[in-house]
């Protein structure tokens, strides 16, 4: 198959997932259980773990358990060839009592350093906000056209999915840019979806 991604782009890639799998408790998520902010799987023990490989892709899967019982495995993916690479973050209550409330889940949560920071995105594929031939475009039309949006430092920029289709307001596909790089992100496709940027007076995005 042919790939856009250049020599550097894939080593990046490599570098950057490899990362991910060497350093697990730090994974690049945040939660709160019962209210307390997770960086990461800091408060967890990894007990597990699975690697495997075939012609397209890299497979890991981490397994971790908190102290309450609570097991996250997050299953690794990635596309040598591509320069990309996934995760998924899957919860399970293995004990006999209540886990603690999670909320506040980014599965992502991601940083990239430099100035100018952008977002650029596409507008979603809705006809029309209720799906009515007399209501407002949720896009003014535009439907399936490309943003670039410039982040103010210290001013969150909020995306998201409006009722409940994924992309009817705006597709979950980012890219995140400043001048030093860029990175591409997209969120898998649940029914609900939220996105927050913030470049903060640090130069971090």
């Amino acid at each position: 198959h042919n790939t856009c991604a250049n020599e550097n782009e894939i080593r990046r890639a490599a570098e950057a997932y490899n990362s991910l799998i060497e350093n697990p408790i730090e994974f690049p998520c945040v939660f709160a259980l019962d209210g307390v902010l997770q960086h990461g799987f800091e408060n967890f023990n990894l007990i597990d773990t699975e690697h495997s490989e075939n012609d397209v892709s890299v497979s890991d899967v981490l397994t971790f358990k908190h102290e309450s019982g609570l097991v996250c495995r997050a299953k690794c993916l990635h596309y040598p060839r591509y320069a990309a690479y996934e995760w998924t973050l899957f919860f399970e209550n293995t004990s006999n009592k209540n886990s603690p409330r999670i909320s506040s889940l980014a599965p992502a949560h991601l940083y990239i350093e430099g100035k100018n920071p952008h977002v650029t995105g596409i507008l979603g594929d809705a006809r029309n906000e209720h799906y009515g031939l007399s209501a407002v475009s949720l896009t003014n039309g535009m439907n399936g056209q490309p943003f670039d949006i410039e982040l103010p430092l210290g001013i969150e920029q909020y995306h998201h999915c409006s009722g409940g289709c994924a992309s009817n307001h705006e597709f979950p596909y980012f890219k995140m840019q400043t001048d030093s790089g860029a990175v591409i992100t997209a969120i898998g496709w649940p029914g609900q979806w939220k996105a927050r940027f913030l470049a903060d007076k640090r130069g971090i995005l």
